[in-house]
């Protein structure tokens, strides 16, 4: 009997240390901008917190993806894409920052488990569109806001 209850043991701390860990679905960070950004020139972003920035990390506001090269307090140093998608950006403008991971660069559609998903909403930096996994079922979110279009894609 002392046997079957050592091989018990050693299979539920077996089962316990080699389940596979459960997935923790993250929410993709916003910031607000303190001050605009006047020319698609500027390198630099006045944010009210940066909290959530790091080095090489991804902003993503009013359509344009930038990179992270420096944090200065709330003064952050860009890199900003070449070509149109550069623009400029009003005071109090909202934005997404987070590692490159947690960006993409398709769209979402059909069905969907929001568990299982690394991080909501889903930004495409490539179009620029935002999707969020509601009711199992991929919605575009209308940028600026937090509504979800009727029309799932």
């Amino acid at each position: 009997m002392k046997n079957v209850c050592k091989v018990l043991t050693l299979a539920l701390v077996a089962l316990v240390l080699f389940v596979a860990p459960v997935h923790a679905q993250a929410t993709l960070p916003t910031f607000t901008l303190t001050q605009a950004v006047v020319s698609t020139s500027v390198q630099t972003i006045a944010v009210s917190s940066a909290t959530n920035f790091a080095k090489q990390y991804v902003v993503f506001i009013d359509a344009e993806a930038m990179r992270v090269i420096s944090i200065s307090g709330n003064i952050i140093t860009v890199e900003r894409g070449a070509g149109s998608r550069a623009t400029t950006h009003a005071s109090g403008a909202s934005g997404y920052v987070g590692p490159a991971n947690y960006f993409s660069t398709y769209d979402r559609y059909g069905s969907c488990t929001a568990t299982q998903e690394l991080v909501l909403p889903v930004v495409n930096t490539d179009n620029a569109r935002i999707f969020n996994c509601s009711s199992s079922k991929w919605l575009w979110i209308a940028w600026g806001t937090n509504d979800l279009v009727a029309t799932p894609f």
